[in-house]
């Protein structure tokens, strides 16, 4: 009876493990579809703090998911609106987010995209780098009507977030595209790299 028990707790753990556990970038295991509390749902449950037991699942996010992913305060300091709109990218049709005020903020989901993938072309620079130890790639985007800045992160295997920034004439002078994309990227992949 007692060994029956402890092979029941240990298949039990072996399956909780697993079911945590998909596909891992780096050494860190992937949420799972189906295993946090905000999987398959259309609204995040908490914008205050993700953790990897409410972290939205890597392999499909919605946009929905990427609203919830920056608190009211972490947006407003960057400049964007207190609430983002979910919505789908106008060049490639991924899901994000946007919040929008003195600056343009966006976070990006793509499947089957990688940061070496990043645009190119006339006054575009890119740039390799790192965030909270993953891969990247810093792309800014010069031109004379307008300046745009955003990083590319691997997130996993086959799929990356990019966290966007542009500035409206009230932010001119108070933020700098670059750095407000960077600094989204460091407040985001922590919540989402577990």
């Amino acid at each position: 009876m007692i060994a029956s028990v402890r092979r029941l707790v240990v298949v039990t753990a072996a399956v909780a493990l697993l079911a945590g556990c998909g596909s891992s970038t780096a050494g860190q295991p992937a949420p799972v579809a189906g295993s946090g509390t905000n999987a398959g749902s259309a609204e995040p449950t908490s914008t205050t703090s993700t953790t990897s037991s409410s972290a939205p699942a890597l392999t499909d996010m919605t946009n929905n998911q990427l609203c919830g992913l920056l608190t009211a305060a972490e947006a407003t300091q960057l400049g964007g609106s207190e609430k983002g709109e979910p919505g789908y990218s106008t060049t490639n049709a991924h899901p994000q987010c946007q919040w929008s005020n003195e600056t343009s903020l966006n976070i990006d989901f793509g499947k089957n995209t990688r940061s070496s993938q990043a645009p190119t072309g006339d006054g575009i620079t890119n740039t390799p780098t790192t965030v909270a130890g993953l891969t990247a790639v810093l792309s800014h985007r010069q031109s004379a009507v307008r300046e745009f800045c955003q990083v590319i992160v691997d997130v996993t295997e086959t799929a990356t977030m990019a966290f966007g920034s542009g500035l409206h004439d009230s932010g001119k002078g108070k933020y700098e595209p670059c750095d407000v994309a960077r600094r989204l990227a460091e407040i985001v992949i922590p919540k989402v790299k577990k």
